[in-house]
C-alpha cells in the first residue's frame, strides 16, 4: 500500500508544479504526518524533492526531474492522451487515474480537453457494465456466454472468445471466435443479452485472428431507394445519411438517394419517420410500406372500437 502511495505522490508532483502536504494528505486519504514520512522516504531514495516554507510554499520536484519521455514526439504524446480519453468512454481505462499519470509523465496540462461518450442519453442501458465485462474477457482471454438476437429476430445462446471491440456506423460490435458456430463472427453489442464471463480460459488453441472486411457474414440484397423528406426533419436526415446523398430542394425538402438491405428492417426504419418521408422509388418498397401502415392503422382502429 505504501509503495503504491509513494508512486502516486511522484505522479502528482510530475503533473503539477507544487502542492502542499495537506493537499496530498486529502487526496490520498492519509494524515499529514504520513505524507511527511513518505516525503522523507522518497528523498532518501534519491527523488529530488524540496520544500518551500511560508506563505505560498509547498512541496515540489526539481524542474530537471522527469521520467524519460523523449521517445515520444509532441504529436505522439497528444495521440496517446486522446486514445486514453476514448478508452475511458468504454470503461477500458480506470476512471481518470491513467490519464492523470500519463499527463504527468508528459508534463501535459489540460488533458481533459475532450469528452467522449458512446452511450445513449437514456439511463439504465448498462453500457459501462457491458464494456467492462467485454474488456475483462478480452484482456483475460476468457470465453463469454450470452443470448443473441440476429437481424431476423432469432434468439440463440452463444459461447465465444472476444478479441476486439469495433465501432462502425454509430454502433458497437465485438469481434469474436464463436465456439458455438466454430467460426469468426461480429456480434452487435446492443443485441447481446445476459453476458457473462466464464472463469476458466478456453481449452485448446484459439485460431489466429483473420483479417476482417464486413461486420456480419449474412448475405443480403441491396435496394436503391429515392426518398423525399419534409424540411422539418432535416436535423435527423443529416444525422443519419451521408451528406453527399442529400439534395435540398427549393422548398426546403430533402431528396435522398441511398442503398439499404432489401428486408423487413427497411419498412421499420422508414415508418419511424411517420408522414415526414415519401418513397419515390422503388414501387415495391412503397407498396410494402403502405401495407405496414394499413396494418398499424387497422390495429389501432380495432383498439378504439373495443
Amino acid at each position: 500500500m505504501q509503495i503504491h502511495r509513494l508512486f502516486q505522490i511522484v505522479y502528482i508532483l510530475l503533473g503539477q508544479e507544487q502542492t502542499t502536504a495537506a493537499e496530498l494528505a486529502e487526496k490520498l486519504e492519509v494524515s499529514v504526518r504520513t505524507i511527511y514520512r513518505d516525503i522523507e522516504i522518497l528523498s532518501g531514495a534519491g527523488i529530488p524533492l524540496y520544500g518551500l516554507q511560508g506563505k505560498g510554499g509547498g512541496i515540489r520536484l526539481m524542474d530537471t526531474f522527469t521520467l524519460d519521455r523523449s521517445f515520444f514526439s509532441e504529436s505522439e504524446q497528444n495521440e496517446i492522451l486522446y486514445a486514453l480519453r476514448s478508452l475511458q468512454a468504454t470503461g477500458a481505462a480506470d476512471e481518470s487515474s491513467v490519464i492523470e499519470k500519463i499527463g504527468g509523465l508528459f508534463r501535459k496540462t489540460g488533458t481533459n480537453w475532450i469528452e467522449i461518450d458512446f452511450s445513449p442519453w437514456s439511463t439504465g442501458f448498462g453500457t459501462h457494465e457491458i464494456f467492462t465485462l467485454l474488456k475483462n474477457a478480452i484482456f483475460g482471454q476468457k470465453e463469454i456466454t450470452f443470448t443473441y438476437y440476429n437481424t431476423s429476430g432469432e434468439k440463440t445462446g452463444r459461447t465465444a472468445i472476444p478479441v476486439k471491440l469495433f465501432f462502425k456506423s454509430r454502433s458497437w460490435y465485438v469481434y469474436a471466435f464463436c465456439t458455438t458456430r466454430q467460426d469468426w463472427r461480429f456480434f452487435k453489442i446492443s443485441r447481446m443479452k445476459d453476458i457473462s464471463v466464464l472463469p476458466e480460459k478456453p481449452a485448446g488453441r484459439v485460431p489466429s485472428v483473420p483479417r476482417f472486411e464486413n461486420e456480419e457474414k449474412i448475405p443480403y440484397t441491396e435496394v436503391r431507394l429515392e426518398l423525399l423528406f419534409k424540411a422539418e426533419c432535416a436535423f435527423r436526415v443529416y444525422d443519419e445519411f451521408d451528406p453527399l446523398s442529400v439534395t435540398q430542394l427549393a422548398d426546403g425538402s430533402l431528396r435522398v438517394s441511398v442503398a439499404f438491405p432489401d428486408d423487413s428492417w427497411v419498412c421499420s426504419y422508414l415508418l419511424s419517420y411517420g408522414d415526414s418521408v415519401t418513397v419515390l422509388s422503388p414501387e415495391h418498397i412503397a407498396a410494402r410500406l403502405l401495407e405496414q401502415a394499413e396494418k398499424v392503422s387497422e390495429k389501432y382502429k380495432n383498439i378504439s372500437e373495443t
